[in-house]
């Protein structure tokens, strides 16, 4: 993605989440270059004053890029069931993260701070973007655990032959870094 693609998408995130939260339809970008209209896999993080405040995304390329942005932005901003529906009012600031397609791996295959991880075990699943581990200074199994418990998991589950692990990396930006 380029500089120009990664900055016109941050500014159609911020729009985004400033309609959801004033319960404005979610408006279309307008002429999106190659890329942004290509399919891509998205994940939509909003923070306040540095604290996590929602993120919510799709796990598979399923829509434009900047079509999975807009829905994330408004699921993130308002349906997170684990904070309170943004207000408008509140400062806030947009970092995305685009996927990579995800590869079925081994626990020893686990790269802390390269990986993100996605668990499954028959109807249970669960994921963490790669700077989870990092932020909390994990090691690899720390984060297989977490991401179990993530799934409803118990911590122990990570040791089931039966259960998939896979692994992505992204590829993440966000208004602080621009």
């Amino acid at each position: 993605m380029t500089s120009e693609d990664r900055h016109r998408l941050l500014q159609y995130a911020r729009h985004c989440v400033k309609c959801a939260v004033r319960g404005e339809p979610t408006p279309l970008l307008d002429a999106p270059s190659p890329t942004l209209a290509g399919y891509g896999a998205v994940f939509v993080t909003v923070r306040c004053k540095g604290d996590l405040r929602g993120c919510m995304g799709h796990l598979l390329p399923e829509q434009p890029v900047w079509k999975s942005v807009a829905e994330m932005c408004e699921a993130t901003a308002t349906r997170d069931y684990r904070f309170s529906a943004l207000r408008p009012e509140e400062a806030f600031a947009v970092e995305l993260s685009i996927l990579s397609p995800m590869k079925r791996i081994r626990p020893a295959d686990i790269r802390v701070g390269t990986d993100g991880l996605y668990v499954k075990s028959g109807t249970y699943t669960g994921l963490l973007l790669p700077q989870v581990a990092v932020d909390w200074g994990w090691n690899a199994e720390d984060f297989l655990q977490h991401t179990c418990q993530k799934a409803g998991l118990p911590p122990d589950a990570c040791t089931d032959p039966l259960l998939e692990i896979y692994s992505f990396t992204t590829e993440r930006f966000s208004e602080e870094s621009e």
